[in-house]
């Protein structure tokens, strides 16, 4: 689907925070295999336990949840980046264990400027001596075209929502 106007939808978890095999759903990458349910309907409760239990094994450290001073400066410096490489931004949410951004990325390639405003928020938490060593962020992003403008204006207000949950959140409306 072509992006209106450029926008995006993007989305990332924190380190180990969002497994193969989570019982709250979760889906293969370029959907090799096909899962049941997603996080609104869950797969069937040890359906894929065992895949969770080994992909919980493969991790090389432990899972990274920030807290809500992490939360702050990781947004911060997501806008900051984001913003210094003319992306347009409607807004950003940055809770303990996910992020989300509906950005205008005129170049039309989302993942390259969200990975470099992830690395950016990971040497700002690190600096301020809360985050582990190794980085806060799991790989990749997933960064879904917004249809229209009601698509967008759904996009921004679920992103401002997570501020209700205790998310940094940031948006123009709200600088």
């Amino acid at each position: 689907m072509e992006p209106w106007n450029n926008w995006y939808h993007c989305t990332g978890n924190t380190y180990g925070t969002w497994l193969p095999g989570d019982p709250r759903g979760w889906r293969a990458r370029h959907h090799r295999l096909h899962v049941e349910g997603d996080y609104k309907n869950p797969p069937t409760p040890g359906e894929h336990a065992a895949l969770h239990e080994r992909s919980r094994s493969k991790l090389t450290r432990q899972p990274v949840y920030l807290g809500s001073r992490a939360q702050a400066i990781a947004c911060d410096a997501i806008v900051e980046k984001l913003s210094e490489k003319a992306v347009e931004i409607g807004a950003v949410a940055v809770d303990d264990h996910h992020l989300h951004v509906v950005g205008r990325f005129m170049d039309r390639n989302p993942r390259r400027w969200i990975g470099l405003a992830k690395k950016n928020s990971a040497w700002a938490v690190r600096e301020a001596d809360l985050a582990p060593r190794g980085g806060i962020w799991a790989v990749r992003a997933q960064c879904l075209p917004i249809a229209d403008e009601v698509h967008w204006r759904t996009a921004v207000a679920y992103v401002l929502r997570h501020g209700e949950r205790g998310a940094a959140v940031w948006s123009p409306d709200h600088a």
